[in-house]
C-alpha cells in the first residue's frame, strides 16, 4: 500500500470525535467551505505547502476553519496549535510515534493535564508537549493515524490530488492572482504583455463574467478592489 492510500484509509476509520473534524482530500473539495479549509490548512498548518498535495486534515480549530490541527500529504504531516511552532513529521524517516496524557494533582486536589507526542526521526527522539486539550486531541488522532504506517506502507509518495484553481473556487483564484499581481508589480510597473497574460488566464478559467464586479482589467492597469489591497 502507498502512503496516500494508507492515510486516507486511516482517516476514514477514525471514530467520530466531538472536538475534531476529519476530512480526506475528496471531502475538502466538495463545497466552497471545505475548499477554504483546504487552502487555510495548506497555508497555515502546512506552512505554505501546495494545497493540491493535501490528502487529509484533522481540524481542531475553534471556528472549524482549518487553521489548527494536523495536515497530511503523502510524505509529511504537520501539527499546529495556536501560537505554537508547527511540528513537522517526515513520513519517509520516522518511527515509534506515541501519544500519552499525564495528570498531576496539586495540594488542593486540582488536576493539571499535559499532552505528549513523541516520535523518532533519523534516530533522534523528538518530544512535544501541550497543556491545551484540543491540541491533545490532534496529538492523539495523529498518532492513531500513523501508528501502523511503517508496517503497512511500502511506497511513500506525494502526488497532486487533481485540484485546479477553478475547482477551489473564486477565493482561491483571487488569492493566486493577488500573489501574481504583487510579484509583477515588484519592479514598479506592470508591462502590457504581462497584463495580456493575466487577462488570458482569466478567460481560460471562464471566470471573467462571474468576477467582473470584483476586479477590472484594462489595457495596462489592473484596478484592485479593497479586498486586494495589501494587508
Amino acid at each position: 500500500m502507498n502512503s496516500e492510500s494508507y492515510i486516507k484509509q486511516a482517516l476514514e476509520q477514525l471514530p467520530p470525535n466531538d472536538d475534531a473534524r476529519i476530512y480526506t482530500s475528496q471531502e475538502l473539495q466538495n463545497n466552497d467551505k471545505n475548499k477554504k479549509r483546504l487552502l487555510n490548512s495548506a497555508k497555515v498548518i502546512g506552512q505554505g505547502i501546495e494545497a493540491g498535495n493535501v490528502i487529509g486534515l484533522i481540524d481542531i480549530s475553534l471556528f472549524h476553519d482549518g487553521k489548527e490541527g494536523t495536515v497530511f500529504t503523502g510524505t509529511d504531516a504537520y501539527v499546529r496549535e495556536s501560537f505554537a511552532k508547527v511540528i513537522h513529521i517526515n513520513l519517509e524517516n520516522f518511527d515509534d510515534i506515541e501519544y500519552k496524557q499525564t495528570v498531576v494533582v496539586n495540594e488542593k486536589g486540582k488536576e493539571k493535564k499535559t499532552y505528549h507526542l513523541s516520535f523518532t526521526e533519523d534516530g533522534e527522539l523528538k518530544e512535544y508537549t501541550s497543556e491545551v486539550a484540543l491540541t491533545g486531541v490532534a496529538y492523539e488522532l495523529t498518532a492513531e493515524v500513523l501508528a501502523d504506517f511503517n508496517s503497512v506502507v511500502k511506497d511513500v509518495k506525494s502526488t497532486e490530488q487533481d485540484v485546479t484553481l477553478e475547482e477551489l473556487g473564486e477565493d482561491a483564484v483571487l488569492a493566486y492572482l493577488k500573489v501574481v499581481y504583487r510579484y509583477l508589480k515588484a519592479d514598479g510597473k506592470i508591462e502590457h504583455r504581462e497584463m495580456l497574460n493575466i487577462a488570458a488566464y482569466w478567460l481560460n478559467l471562464k471566470l471573467v463574467i462571474r468576477l467582473k464586479k470584483r476586479i477590472e482589467i484594462t489595457d495596462s492597469i489592473m484596478i484592485i478592489p479593497k479586498i486586494w489591497q495589501p494587508l
